[in-house]
């Protein structure tokens, strides 16, 4: 259930790819701890957006047996698109001002992630709001494209980005007004690993 609190926002679970990774497996229905990730992701997400939201492709049936909102990918769309397609459909089905998206596979996200990439995109006056960490060493940082805050304003130019053929969405996004959150206590480690074996 949505705080009363919580920033004016969709969240929007990603759980439309094919998995390559992981042997073309749906990922989304991949048990991990007991509970298929995508239900994880979402129960993650409930709490701090208005309303969750899937985006998946395939076994409809097991998904819309969960207490979320099923969505394809929009069938106006190109098909192969990767998650450019999803994060458009879902801007598509939203009734806020800003998407909250999440990878599937990235069932321990931080449970203030979108408290605090709302909070920095309105203080840096940014479109998208990228969570940044750090691996292991400290030295290197990761960038965590699919699970940016992404506001309603931006579906024009995503649309435009799709129709002349991009692909990837770090790359379409560093093309926008964008700022990176770092998420880099010694908690935070793991929260964005993504579970692809």
């Amino acid at each position: 259930m949505a705080s009363q609190h919580c920033p004016p926002c969709d969240g929007w679970v990603l759980s439309g790819g094919k998995g390559s990774r992981m042997g073309g497996q749906d990922k989304g229905l991949v048990n991990y701890h007991d509970h298929p990730m995508a239900w994880q992701v979402a129960n993650r997400l409930a709490p701090q957006v208005k309303q969750v939201k899937i985006n998946a492709n395939r076994n409809l049936s097991i998904y819309q047996t969960w207490p979320w909102p099923v969505h394809t990918d929009d069938v106006h769309l190109p098909t192969m698109g990767g998650p450019m397609i999803g994060v458009m459909t879902g801007l598509m089905h939203s009734h806020e001002p800003w998407l909250q998206i999440a990878s599937c596979d990235v069932p321990s996200l931080p449970h203030d992630l979108t408290s605090k990439l709302f909070e920095a995109a309105i203080t840096e006056n940014a479109m998208v709001a990228v969570p940044v960490s750090r691996q292991e060493n400290g030295h290197v940082l990761w960038h965590h494209w699919t699970n940016a805050l992404i506001s309603s304003h931006c579906s024009t130019n995503l649309a435009q980005a799709i129709q002349a053929g991009e692909r990837r969405l770090g790359r379409w996004i560093t093309q926008q007004r964008w700022v990176a959150v770092f998420f880099d206590s010694p908690s935070t480690y793991g929260m964005f690993n993504n579970i692809n074996s």
